[in-house]
């Protein structure tokens, strides 16, 4: 059993590490959430509330790497506590962001976390990276309940903060949220004009953990407005670039290449790519990211002929949408349900 001093030093030493595998999670996340856990236990014993707040946020972030967002956030929800009990300022902004992404981009209701970004934002004067990422998260959320003008204003506005700082990757992949927003909106070729800003930056940076993510996107926007052999090139691209374990872009270069195929009339390939893009990120806790696949396999399946199967994507993608709070997508996946010939929905 490890003292207090020994568990805040290893603490302090698992940060930088955890971040420096971030791209391959399945080579450190479990052996992280294991050693952070331990120390955490000790830590409790002794009290110290600024080394609890550090622990607690590796656990977070070993969470969301294993794919349970929803324990993430709860984790790091936590670790913002702790930071408060500390009177430690600068880990509880820390924690703060990172439970402002997790809980984004996890099974949180999108009503409960505006209310928490808002709450993070009035506590975060003079931290401009804080106030840029929860500012522009704030721009898709208020996305998916449909009001466009203020999540435009949003990720516009958390963009500038973060050029203010200066050239580095989180200024550089907000496109990651205003692309959601403007394909809510439906604007697909606005959600391209965003993500070829930041593929250039991200490229010119020589940055490759983000560009392939960033690349399936652009993809899947690309395909939206028509651009349906570019889209194709595109998720190759996105193949090329994405690591084994990124299940993310897997995902999303598979969902542009389904319909892409699909289109052309590679009725099996396509559904192929599309149930393995599902598989991917089901055990992610990305409820939206689940859902959009479902869409694109819903879509793969309806363009052989398969209506029933198609409507039970629909109906599973539906009642992910719901669960999230998304308004605007839990709509349109209604109506095109309504579209399709009428039989029972079947949840899966």
């Amino acid at each position: 059993m490890v003292d207090a001093l020994h568990a805040w030093t290893l603490t302090n030493k698992m940060i930088p590490l955890a971040w420096a595998h971030s791209s391959a999670p399945e080579e450190w996340s479990g052996q992280l959430e294991s050693d952070a856990g331990q120390i955490v236990e000790v830590l409790e014993q002794a009290g110290d509330y600024a080394a609890l707040a550090a622990a607690s946020r590796l656990v977070s972030i070993a969470c969301a790497a294993a794919g349970r967002m929803e324990e993430s956030a709860d984790v790091a929800a936590r670790a913002i506590e702790y930071a408060t009990r500390a009177g430690d300022e600068r880990q509880r902004r820390i924690a703060a962001c990172h439970y402002a992404q997790v809980a984004t981009y996890g099974p949180t209701p999108v009503g409960e976390v505006i209310a928490k970004c808002e709450e993070i934002l009035a506590n975060a004067e003079g931290d401009m990276r804080t106030q840029g990422i929860v500012t522009g998260l704030l721009g898709r959320l208020e996305a998916m309940r449909g009001d466009f003008e203020r999540a435009r204003w949003l990720y516009n506005a958390g963009r500038a903060v973060l050029e203010e700082m200066g050239q580095s990757v989180a200024a550089a992949s907000t496109s990651l949220d205003s692309c959601a927003v403007e394909m809510l909106a439906g604007a697909p070729a606005a959600a391209e004009r965003e993500l070829r800003r930041d593929y250039d930056a991200l490229s010119e940076m020589g940055e490759k953990v983000l560009l392939s993510t960033i690349v399936g996107e652009l993809a899947r926007a690309v395909y939206a407005r028509g651009g349906y052999d570019e889209a194709d090139e595109l998720s190759r691209t996105a193949e090329e670039l994405a690591a084994e374990e990124d299940v993310v872009s897997q995902a999303l270069w598979r969902s542009a290449r389904a319909r892409v195929l699909a289109r052309r009339g590679e009725h099996d390939s396509a559904r192929g790519l599309a149930e393995q893009a599902v598989e991917l990120v089901r055990p992610t806790g990305e409820l939206v990211l689940h859902a959009d696949m479902l869409l694109t396999l819903s879509d793969v399946l309806d363009a052989s002929g398969e209506a029933a199967p198609a409507r039970r994507a629909l109906g599973a993608a539906l009642a992910l949408f719901e669960r999230k709070g998304d308004i605007v997508s839990a709509a349109s996946t209604r109506e095109r349900l309504g579209s399709l010939e009428a039989g029972p929905i079947v949840q899966r």
